[in-house]
């Protein structure tokens, strides 16, 4: 409300910025499958699990994340976790995943690794 003199009046409301969402990206099995596997974190004693289920990726970071997270993808190497957290993926002149690079759910934690195998653990 706003008031004017000696009345009020309901002023309309504040445009706001839209953020549209981002497109859905649908990628190939194939496409999941070279990114599935074990990383090693880079100067950290953790790993990063990357699983595929049906047509999405999973990830944990055991033991300090002992469950899979379902992450989105923002394009064929670009995945947003349910977490906030961005993970992505580094391919070799081959097309084989070899590292990742991720920003934590904070927006600030930069962290990064290479892969260990190509299959995740279980």
């Amino acid at each position: 409300m706003v008031a004017d003199g000696e009345s009020l009046t309901i002023a309309p409301p504040r445009q706001t910025a839209f953020a549209p969402a981002p497109p859905e990206v649908t990628l190939s099995p194939a496409e999941l499958d070279r990114l599935v596997g074990t990383y090693d974190f880079d100067n950290a004693p953790l790993k990063l699990v990357i699983e595929r289920r049906q047509e999405r990726l999973f990830f944990e970071v055991p033991p300090a994340l002992s469950s899979f997270l379902p992450m989105d993808a923002q394009s064929p190497l670009s995945f947003i976790a349910v977490d906030g957290a961005k993970i992505d993926f580094i391919l070799d002149d081959a097309g084989k995943a070899v590292r990742f690079k991720g920003i934590g759910p904070d927006g600030a934690t930069a962290k990064s690794g290479k892969r260990v195998n190509q299959t995740a653990l279980r």
